[in-house]
């Protein structure tokens, strides 16, 4: 028999420093009493003894302000370029997130926008966003990866990946 942990994926920031496997059995107690929705694990979390609590911002001022933040990355995420092609219209979005490093060559943690023409030109920018291209296309394939009516597509990602970072590699 495998043995399995629980872990949070790497780069959520959700976590906070809270126990996955706590926060899994509370969540599975949620699902086994009807349905696991946002809205009920928010009504669970209420809770302070919940595992989960400490994931929420409760104060109302203060997740506002966050909330409002993330409405303006969607919106900032929602404005396309319509290319028209022979095979019919194609998007591209109008603005991309690039991440400025530190003295270290670190990302720093948070980004800026922008515009997609900017960051294809821009040497440093364009390989970020290709890291991210490439980061999401593996987490794409891992997610897919036990479904066989995706193998091909799953198998054609991780060439992919692959070949790229043979060919980009640091000499």
């Amino acid at each position: 028999m495998v043995k399995m942990s629980r872990k949070w994926k790497d780069r959520a920031s959700v976590a906070r420093g809270l126990d996955a496997e706590r926060c899994e059995r509370e969540m599975n107690k949620i699902a086994k009493a009807g349905l696991l929705t946002p809205e009920a694990l928010v009504e669970s979390a209420r809770d302070k003894d919940s595992p989960l609590h400490d994931g929420f911002t409760w104060d109302d001022t203060e997740a506002a302000k966050a909330w409002r933040i993330e409405e303006a990355k969607a919106i900032i995420r929602a404005i396309v370029y319509v290319e028209e092609t022979e095979n019919g219209p194609r998007e591209v979005r109008c603005f991309v997130n690039v991440r400025d490093q530190n003295d270290e060559g670190e990302n720093e943690r948070s980004g800026r926008y922008v515009p997609i023409g900017l960051a294809m030109s821009n040497a440093e920018m364009r390989h970020y966003v290709l890291q991210v291209a490439l980061r999401d296309a593996h987490a794409y394939a891992e997610k897919y990866r036990d479904f066989e009516e995706l193998a091909r597509i799953v198998r054609a990602i991780d060439t992919t990946v692959k070949q790229y970072e043979q060919e980009h590699a640091p000499a």
